[in-house]
């Protein structure tokens, strides 16, 4: 009797496995008996750059869908897929990346786009170097470009616009990667936007008038009033005055653009130090101003010592004066400079 419900309990064993063997697991409220057309895997992988297993799940995903022609389907399904790993990303820290910079043939006008990812060795994927090169191109197209403007407006290399390009890099590169910033310059008449590249990535692909590196500069410039400045011979002034911001790192042009807060605290911890220091208080403004003096030689490109190949230093706005130019504005981003701060949430 025993030996007989020791069979009964055996078969039953056997039954449960073959059951379960038999069942096959749901995915997503799919079945992976769903068939996948290699070729079009295959082309899915080679539109998007994203992992062969994102595809597959893209194509299983919008396997029943008979609004839009499969590939394109499957496509919009791995952009959105790419848009919400980007929300799942936005606390990481990406300080790494790339810097570019794009100027017309004439001079007339220059852009300037940051891309920041988690690491450098994204930077140098191809498909990243597709986003900066479709970032800066069209930003280079607009009058006034900004990081909105550029973000909704169509792509020159991807379908959709930039933004969905950035979603499709995401969901192939698996990093945080953010458009940071993007700023331009235009010249008035008669005027140039000169520029610079600090540490320049040597690519093989670049777009025609592009830079790539890690500091970029533009200064807007103009004949001086009462001159005739040739536009190249600003031009050369502008070569020697974008090397010297990328190397002087000016945060405003002259003291009527310093923010008056940042001003106002500067001189209270200066008066701070000079009271501290025990001098007889008929002194301390006299102190106090000639520190102030030497924040702004730091901070103001006007005030600053230029930096030229001779062995003379005069200031920068001297310098201009000497080469018949008016420095109207300037810009200068460096890789990572906005995310220095920000604190590490990984």
């Amino acid at each position: 009797m025993r030996a007989f419900q020791g069979l009964k309990i055996g078969l039953r064993v056997v039954a449960a496995r073959s059951s379960m063997r038999r069942a096959v697991p749901c995915f997503a409220g799919r079945t992976f008996a769903t068939k996948v057309d290699m070729k079009m895997l295959k082309t899915l992988r080679e539109m998007t750059g994203a992992p062969i297993v994102d595809c597959k799940k893209a194509v299983i995903e919008t396997a029943e869908q008979t609004e839009e022609d499969p590939i394109t389907a499957a496509c919009n399904w791995l952009r959105l897929a790419g848009k919400s790993q980007m929300a799942k990303k936005a606390d990481r820290k990406a300080s790494e990346g790339l810097i570019a910079l794009q100027t017309t043939e004439d001079s007339s006008k220059g852009v300037l786009v940051e891309i920041n990812s988690e690491t450098d060795f994204v930077a140098k994927n191809e498909k990243f170097q597709a986003l900066l090169f479709d970032v800066v191109g069209v930003a280079g197209t607009m009058e006034a470009p900004t990081l909105e403007a550029v973000q909704n407006a169509p792509s020159n290399v991807a379908s959709g616009t930039v933004a969905d390009h950035l979603a499709d890099t995401v969901t192939a590169l698996r990093e945080k990667i953010t458009i940071t910033r993007i700023q331009g310059l235009q010249a008035d008449a008669g005027g140039v936007v000169a520029s610079y590249m600090h540490q320049k990535e040597m690519l093989g692909n670049l777009p025609a008038s592009t830079l790539v590196g890690r500091i970029g500069c533009l200064a807007k410039l103009q004949p001086a009033k009462g001159t005739q400045t040739s536009q190249e011979d600003l031009k050369s002034f502008g070569q020697k005055l974008t090397i010297h911001i990328a190397a002087s790192s000016p945060k405003y042009l002259d003291r009527t653009m310093v923010d008056a807060d940042a001003a106002e605290a500067e001189k209270k911890l200066l008066l701070e130090q000079a009271e501290s220091s025990g001098k007889p208080a008929k002194f301390l403004e006299k102190m106090v101003m000639g520190r102030m003096n030497k924040f702004y030689e730091q901070s103001c490109l006007v005030d600053q010592k230029f930096i030229s190949e001779d062995d003379s230093t005069p200031k920068v706005s001297k310098a201009a004066t000497d080469a018949g130019a008016e420095i109207s504005s300037f810009l200068r981003f460096q890789l990572g400079e906005l995310s220095a701060h920000e604190p590490d949430n990984e």
